[in-house]
């Protein structure tokens, strides 16, 4: 229970600003009819800031700047220069061209033989020209394989020639540096159109002049 002695102060303040009594008894309390003005809040003050607090501030600002990277980039080494090659099996050893002078590869092809000329099994119209289909093996001086071969075999054109290889294993990417001369250790490969060699898998591969071979004028032969 409130005691009137509280409601008589609480009913003082109440008409100075609102013209509100409470009444002495426990009742609602009356209203004089007239609009409540609700007293608005006061504004909060911003305070000045500490000195700490000034710190922690311009840290926060500084955290949303990007900083500049401190990072050292390595200069950028230039690659050696390297030579992609297609590697091919012929007979019992394995060789390659440089897949630059190399036009494409057939699989389905339909030769038409020209007899008298050992060197060429025939020729092959091909995208508007006649391409001279040569006995690789022959030109070369290579064994043929006893192994059973797929039929037909993979056809390799470069400009106006062609020839066929037993199989086709990969296309490598090799240093230049990694390119020698022919030793005499490999010397058996050495012939007028192969002067160089290649290590694959601890095994020389012997590099065919594709352009020496094609300044060949065979069909004269």
């Amino acid at each position: 229970m409130v005691s009137n002695e509280i409601r008589e102060r609480i009913n003082e303040l109440l008409s100075e600003e609102f013209d509100i009594k409470v009444p002495l008894s426990d009742a609602a309390p009356v209203s004089s009819g007239k609009k409540i003005k609700r007293a608005k809040p006061a504004k909060k003050e911003k305070l000045p800031l500490k000195p700490q607090d000034q710190t922690t501030d311009k840290r926060s600002v500084d955290k949303k700047k990007k900083k500049p990277s401190s990072k050292v980039t390595a200069p950028l080494v230039p690659r050696p220069p390297a030579t992609r090659l297609l590697l091919f099996s012929l007979g019992q050893d394995h060789y390659s061209a440089c897949l630059l002078d190399l036009d494409e590869i057939q699989s389905y092809y339909n030769i038409i033989p020209i007899p008298g000329n050992e060197l060429v099994e025939g020729i092959l119209p091909h995208r508007g020209k006649i391409v001279t289909i040569v006995d690789i093996n022959k030109v070369l001086q290579i064994e043929p394989s006893r192994q059973n071969l797929p039929i037909p075999l993979p056809l390799v054109i470069t400009g106006s020639l062609g020839f066929k290889v037993d199989r086709i294993i990969d296309i490598i990417q090799i240093d230049n540096s990694r390119i020698k001369k022919i030793s005499p250790a490999e010397e058996k490969m050495k012939t007028s159109y192969i002067d160089r060699t290649v290590q694959y898998k601890n095994k020389p591969v012997g590099i065919i002049n594709l352009k020496k071979l094609l300044s060949q004028n065979f069909t004269s032969s």
